[in-house]
């Protein structure tokens, strides 16, 4: 008995001796995925980094005891780390940050970026539950609205991590940003590196009061400069037209930045030194005129209606919320996607065509965007909200077409608002002009015809419910006249076949088009002579807006040569494969309008859109 007791506690004394000299195992997920063995065991492991969300092994080595492996990849993962030794599992982590210190550092100086990232970091910390610890260069602006989060300096050592991410632009490196940051939105920057779903988030920022820089009365807030030359408005004397307008209009004009303006009945503020001063001086403005800057940014965080000039980004890289978006989409644009910016070129300029992005929108172009912000014209009553107007501008859209990631409203809006496709500069809506909206919907087109100050607008929609919303968005405006029928190559009663949107109804049955519901309702039509010679539509049109989802053609058969050069500007959506309309077709449509003296241009929007514009 005594040999066996004693046995029994050698054995243990054994087993406990190897369990104290046992490698031991680190993992973090600092700037990527970490593993390190150490310990005086000799012996060779297998470590693997597997994506979960993919099951995917993103990386897979060998190493010796008192060696270290590591990802590249540094963005968010969920990240599972299995590591072997002889073919057997040893160890196994789950990423789970929950109640852990993760430290997020931005590395980028710009306020533009700052804002734009900041909320993620909340989000984040909402979402794991975990203790995060944030450096920004701006600090002072989030730390009292963001109390969860602990602000440092950056280049700060933080211990006791279990995560870091540093979230920044990169180009070219795919292991820092997840995606091409000049292919996706900015704020998306954030949303990718910390992996949260991408949706337009507004920050929240401290406003301090200065009572020395207050501005008694109503002002407008403008910044005319940046931080290189494709980022300025380049329109010839197009700053001071604006501000002689909003004076005629009532309003001071504030000029914050850092630089001193030429502009004359102006009030300077030279903010952007402090950035407090000009934060406080937005924030009592009605509202903000910017480029694609820091300020319009902080003008956008505190909620104010901001109308921004900027040709060398596309519309979707900035801030979708409240934001009236000047872009000639008709110019080159959108260098700053498609090339390497030169920051120590003052005169950038990658298609060497002269700043052609900002120099062809005109004051009138602003001066439309400021009526827009003064009289609500973007104020509708949808399909989707019947019983209340929504801001358009408020929909962050970021447009999928294959996943209906936004309402049709949205999508009518964006075109005819942001990107302005009725607004090619030979062909385009002027003041006291005589309008025609055929394929009228629920009216977002009239509507830009009265921010464009036209005289009168005649508006032709079939569908019932459409028509009943366009009377809730017109039926104010004395200058508007809609007629519930739709427009053919016949007088007679037709087939409207009903689409899942309500822009997508049609009297040609299209097989191809999946949205259809198959029902389909009897309407009357009428062609553009029978309106002409009833004396429904004036002699004398000057714009002539049609869209009618494939149904152009059998308008345009339904008026005469004699009648056609009564218009004297056409924009007619051509739907060039969906609705069979070969080259053959649009050629013939072409050589009609040529032969009647018409000049044109054909927009290429896409595979199978385009935008036909014709004028005398």
């Amino acid at each position: 008995m005594k040999d066996k007791l004693i046995n029994f506690f050698e054995t243990i004394n054994v087993k406990q001796k190897q369990k104290n000299i046992e490698n031991s195992i680190n993992i973090n997920f600092i700037k990527g995925a970490f593993v390190e063995i150490l310990g005086p065991i000799q012996q060779t492991y297998t470590v693997k980094f597997i994506d979960l969300k993919t099951n995917d092994i993103v990386y897979q080595t060998d190493i010796l005891n008192n060696h270290w492996a590591k990802t590249s990849r540094e963005w968010y993962v969920d990240w599972k780390i299995e590591i072997y030794s002889n073919g057997t599992l040893v160890h196994e982590h789950t990423y789970n940050v929950k109640n852990k210190k993760v430290y997020i550092s931005m590395t980028s100086e710009s306020i533009g970026d700052t804002l734009a990232w900041i909320p993620y970091v909340e989000e984040f910390r909402k979402k794991h539950e975990c203790q995060v610890v944030c450096s920004t260069f701006h600090n002072y602006l989030f730390e009292s609205k963001y109390p969860d989060i602990k602000f440092v300096k950056p280049g700060t050592t933080v211990y006791d991590l279990y995560a870091m991410y540093e979230i920044g632009i990169y180009d070219g490196d795919f292991n820092k940003n997840k995606n091409d940051h000049k292919k996706i939105p900015l704020q998306q920057v954030a949303s990718d590196t910390l992996g949260l779903d991408f949706k337009e988030i507004k920050p929240l920022i401290n406003v301090r009061k200065f009572d020395s820089n207050k501005i008694p009365g109503k002002y407008v807030v403008i910044c005319t400069e940046s931080t290189s030359q494709c980022k300025l408005w380049n329109y010839s004397n197009g700053w001071q037209e604006i501000v002689d307008y909003l004076n005629l209009k009532g309003y001071k004009v504030v000029v914050v930045q850092k630089e001193k303006s030429n502009l004359k009945n102006v009030i300077h503020k030279v903010g952007n030194k402090n950035l407090e001063v000009a934060i406080s001086i937005i924030n009592d403005a009605e509202f903000f005129i910017g480029l694609s800057s820091g300020l319009s940014w902080v003008a956008w965080a505190l909620n104010k209606k901001v109308i921004m000039i900027s040709g060398f980004t596309m519309p979707w890289y900035e801030f979708g919320e409240n934001c009236y978006r000047l872009i000639n989409i008709h110019s080159c644009k959108g260098c700053w996607h498609e090339h390497v910016f030169d920051k120590g070129n003052w005169y950038w300029c990658p298609m060497n065509k002269n700043f052609e992005c900002s120099s062809t929108i005109t004051t009138d172009d602003v001066i439309f965007q400021i009526n827009n912000v003064i009289n609500n014209y973007d104020l509708f009553y949808t399909n989707e909200s019947q019983n209340e107007k929504i801001n358009l501008t408020n929909s962050s859209i970021r447009f999928d077409f294959k996943d209906n990631k936004f309402t049709v409203a949205d999508a009518v809006y964006y075109e005819i608002f942001k990107n302005r496709i009725y607004n090619y500069y030979k062909c385009k809506i002027n003041k006291n002009d005589v309008v025609v909206d055929i394929g009228a919907n629920i009216g977002i087109f009239t509507r830009y015809a009265i921010s464009n100050e036209a005289k009168f607008i005649y508006a032709f929609e079939p569908e019932k419910e459409n028509c009943d919303l366009f009377i809730k968005n017109n039926g104010l405006y004395e200058n508007v006249k809609l007629f519930n029928f739709a427009i053919s190559d016949k007088n007679d009663i037709e087939n409207l076949y009903i689409d899942l949107n309500s822009g997508g109804h049609s009297i040609i049955e299209i097989d191809k088009n999946k949205t259809k519901t198959g029902q389909k309702i009897q309407v009357e039509c009428y062609t553009l002579n029978y309106l002409f010679e009833n004396n429904i539509i004036p002699k004398e049109i000057d714009f002539m807006k049609i869209d009618a989802e494939g149904a152009e053609i059998k308008i345009l058969d339904g008026i005469s040569d004699e009648n056609l050069v009564k218009i004297k500007k056409f924009s007619i959506e051509w739907h060039h494969f969906l609705f069979n309309y070969d080259d053959e077709k649009l050629s013939s449509i072409l050589n009609r309008f040529v032969k009647l003296n018409y000049k044109f241009y054909v927009d290429n929007l896409g595979t199978d859109l385009k935008t036909l514009y014709f004028w005398k």
